[in-house]
């Protein structure tokens, strides 16, 4: 799949995410969640984001084979319209959601020799007075030469 489409993780992620997470509402893309509103996104809900990639160590054929790391945000939205500011009802529904979204993709691999999926530093939770959102940061080291 990566030959034809630099991006094609996106549509495995959330394939994955909403088959072994079924408690989620929906699994879309940034493009999805640019174009609903942001008082009807359906929580709890996950969205995937490509974050850009990062130059790994090693290549080979004259540079014609390189390692990069692609990373992606999995940003779990959930409702915070009790005590907003707060947040904790919102963590009360984020944290058993959360659990199951990292036992889902720590070390899973998206494609046939591809590398598993590494979880990365992410930012903290942001808290709105509707929904609150859970950010987990992956990324998956894959040769840019297989898109020759």
């Amino acid at each position: 799949m990566l030959d034809a489409d630099y991006l094609c993780a996106e549509p495995l992620l959330r394939a994955h995410l909403a088959e072994a997470v079924p408690e989620l509402s929906a699994v879309l893309s940034a493009a999805d969640l640019a174009a609903a509103q942001r008082t009807q996104w359906p929580a709890p809900c996950v969205y995937i984001v490509y974050l850009g990639d990062t130059r790994g160590g090693s290549e080979a054929g004259a540079g014609a084979v390189q390692m990069f790391a692609q990373r992606w945000a999995v940003v779990l939205v959930v409702s915070n319209v009790a005590q907003p500011l707060a947040g904790e009802p919102a963590r009360s529904i984020a944290g058993p959601l959360l659990a199951k979204i990292i036992r889902a993709l720590a070390g899973y691999s998206l494609d046939t020799g591809w590398r598993g999926l590494r979880r990365e530093s992410s930012p903290p939770p942001r808290y709105e007075p509707a929904f609150a959102h859970f950010t987990t940061v992956w990324s998956v080291a894959l040769p840019t030469g297989a898109l020759a």
